[in-house]
């Protein structure tokens, strides 16, 4: 069985943590079964238009729940309430939450980066991010 580093340990583990003590591995892990590296992946087109709508905010950034509101502006989970403390509740915070699952998938992609901007901290693309919506753009990819 071959794991996401690409060793085949007899154990057949998939962490990467176990693979460096079990293998020695330090190479670049690789995202999936097939051995292959996320930018040899052909983007999807939710990753496209994710990538889109931060690209759009520039230097600027994207928090994650802005980033939720513009890819998902119509699901029905905005509506879902949440309790929030003792005597409160609040609402669509499952979604935010996706939200910033989703830029945190972009960012172990490498195609978005973020840093601090005053308090709060923004999402911003990488230059690979940049050069995949060039390619998508172009039809290269």
């Amino acid at each position: 069985m071959t794991n996401y580093c690409g060793a085949s340990p007899p154990s057949g583990h998939r962490a990467t943590a176990t693979c460096l003590i079990e293998t020695g591995h330090r190479g670049p892990h690789k995202n999936g079964m097939d051995g292959t590296t996320w930018a040899q992946k052909k983007p999807t087109k939710k990753t496209l238009v994710a990538l889109r709508i931060i690209q759009a905010r520039g230097a600027e950034g994207i928090i994650p729940s802005e980033f939720a509101q513009e890819l998902w502006p119509d699901s029905p989970y905005w509506k879902v309430v949440y309790k929030a403390g003792p005597n409160g509740s609040v609402s669509g915070r499952g979604v935010v939450m996706s939200g910033g699952s989703y830029l945190a998938k972009l960012r172990r992609m490498r195609l978005v980066t973020w840093h601090g901007k005053g308090n709060r901290y923004v999402n911003i693309l990488t230059p690979e991010g940049q050069a995949l919506l060039k390619e998508a753009q172009d039809g290269t990819a």
